[in-house]
Parts: C-alpha cells; sequence; structure tokens
C-alpha cells in the first residue's frame, strides 16, 4: 500500500486495497481500506459498493469527484491535497484527476467488505446480450460491440 502500482490501461489508474479478503486482521474491524493512483487526465470510473460508504482523503494531488444520488442529482466537487469527501454507501460514484501531476487518494470504507462493481465493467464486460444492452442503455450496436471488446465482454 505504500508503492504506487502500474496504471491501468483503460482509465490510467492503480487501486490496491485492504479489504478482508486480503488482509483478514480487519475481520470484525468495521473498515476497510484502499489507495489509488490517477495519472493525470486518469480517472476512476463510475462505481458503486453496496456494503460501504467511502471517505475519501486526497493525499496529493487535486481531482475532481462526485456521486449521484437517488434522485439523480449529481453532487461533484473539485478536491485538493488534503480535502476529503464522503460517497454514501450503493451511491455511483467516481473520480477524475483534473490536475497537472498524479493525484494519490486515500479511502477508507465502513466495512471489511464494502463489495465493488465498476459500471462500464458491469455492462460491457459480462455474457449480458447486446441487443439487451442496446435497449437499455440507448446504446447503438456499433458502440456496444467495440466497448464489448474494449471490456472483455461476450454476448
Amino acid at each position: 500500500m505504500n508503492v504506487p502500482g502500474k496504471y491501468s490501461s483503460l482509465f490510467n489508474d492503480n487501486a490496491k486495497t485492504a479489504f478482508v479478503h486480503q488482509f483478514p486482521g480487519l475481520n470484525g474491524q468495521g473498515l476497510s481500506v484502499a489507495r489509488t493512483d490517477i495519472a493525470p487526465g486518469g480517472a476512476v470510473p463510475l462505481n458503486v459498493h453496496t456494503g460501504a460508504s467511502e471517505t475519501i482523503f486526497i493525499a496529493e494531488g487535486s481531482v475532481t469527484a462526485g456521486f449521484i444520488s437517488s434522485d439523480n442529482t449529481v453532487y461533484m466537487k473539485t478536491l485538493n491535497e488534503g480535502d476529503i469527501m464522503v460517497f454514501p454507501q450503493g451511491l455511483m460514484h467516481f473520480l477524475v484527476n483534473t490536475g497537472e501531476e498524479k493525484a494519490l487518494v486515500q479511502a477508507i470504507f465502513s466495512s471489511p467488505n464494502p463489495g465493488m462493481q465498476g459500471i462500464s465493467q458491469a455492462l460491457f464486460g459480462s455474457n449480458l446480450p447486446s441487443e439487451f444492452i442496446e435497449k437499455i442503455t440507448l446504446i447503438d450496436a456499433n458502440e456496444v460491440r467495440r466497448l464489448k471488446a474494449l471490456f472483455g465482454g461476450s454476448g
């Protein structure tokens, strides 16, 4: 957790987690942690934690962070070094490095097993048939095929 990892090719970010599965000492403690490094222009794409709220602390750099409430209101703010933000449990949220330098974001979750589901990965990295994705997202067939190829989905 003290050394940055290699950035992903899709979003130019890298997350290292200490959830109960990786760090059994968290069992019974009611929390878990993560470190995310984000390159300039990189992002943590829309994701949701069904089992925990998430509090982020900007250790280095600056990011624009936001979440979408259950009534579809977007709460978004640019955060700088030393700032914090809370993402409520179960709400979609994201981070974008809008600064000139790499950003280091530390996260604390309110559960040792917060769960994590990336929205793009769930849609385009799964075997959900393309014709259903087209209908439920209004994305055309060519773009669905392109995104399925990018995320490794089938169907």
